[in-house]
């Protein structure tokens, strides 16, 4: 015959349970923000507050600001501070987006909570789409062959004197398969939101001509439903800049298609 103990533990005290908790500290405050400028080519929003009731020692601090496009913050960004006000107010930029109302709120939190502030509503004049690129688009691609690719992100910028733009890294398969870094650049045109680019023989140059390795510009053609070649190459912008479409095309390494693509779209970051 076997024998069970059964053993009872007795239910924490209130507080025996808080004691094994981070103790708790003040949780900082912040005051409304206040709009000093916009500086519209840069896409910013320059905003004063002022925290109080932290130490650079308070655990898990944290002060910045919340900036969305939706006024109940159901989808928002977050933009920390770096550095600490020494006197706890600070005048800094915060990034906005063009031709949309933004909403800020300036927050503060500790390891005991956090608080916010009132929405600062800022409308954003428009600018021309060009002023308005992201510095990186990201796309999940599907290729002809059936390859797929999560988080395909592709850098972009613009010149100086707004009349071309860089591409890196725009194919998926060399970036994100061969790790293969490359780049190309086109010509703006700034009435039809396109970036064109040289064509030299039925190929497009992307800077790994030496290994073989070109992009070969294609349509999607009704008649035959397949992807055909064709003699130009484009990459579309949206009217806001929000969204980036590459024209289909082939990979072509040292005379052999890697992979095909039709149209991606991506999103701005």
């Amino acid at each position: 015959m076997g024998l069970a103990a059964v053993s009872c533990n007795k239910a924490l005290e209130k507080d025996e349970v808080e004691a094994g908790f981070a103790p708790k500290v003040t949780v900082p405050t912040v005051t409304d923000p206040v709009l000093e400028e916009l500086i519209e080519m840069e896409k910013c929003a320059v905003v004063t507050v002022t925290f109080a009731e932290y130490t650079a020692n308070t655990d898990s601090l944290e002060l910045g600001f919340l900036v969305s496009l939706d006024p109940t913050f159901a989808t928002s960004k977050a933009f920390i501070l770096e550095e600490l006000p020494e006197d706890g107010t600070v005048t800094t930029k915060v990034p906005v987006t063009p031709g949309k109302v933004n909403y800020i709120k300036a927050t503060a939190s500790s390891v005991s909570g956090s608080n916010f502030s009132k929405t600062l509503e800022v409308e954003v004049p428009a600018l021309p789409w060009y002023y308005m690129l992201a510095s990186s688009y990201t796309a999940d691609i599907t290729t002809y062959f059936g390859y797929g690719y999560e988080g395909h992100t592709v850098g972009v910028q613009l010149s100086e004197d707004t009349n071309s733009i860089t591409f890196t890294n725009l194919d998926v398969s060399l970036a994100m398969y061969y790790e293969v870094g490359h780049q190309l650049t086109g010509t703006v045109d700034k009435d039809n939101r396109t970036v064109t680019f040289e064509i030299v023989d039925g190929f497009v140059d992307i800077g790994l001509s030496a290994a073989g390795i070109f992009i070969y510009p294609m349509v999607w053609s009704d008649a035959d439903e397949d992807l055909v070649p064709t003699d130009s190459f484009k990459i579309a912008f949206s009217e806001d800049a929000s969204v980036m479409t590459v024209q289909s095309y082939g990979l072509l390494i040292e005379g052999s298609f890697d992979d095909l693509y039709f149209n991606q779209k991506y999103t701005a970051n």
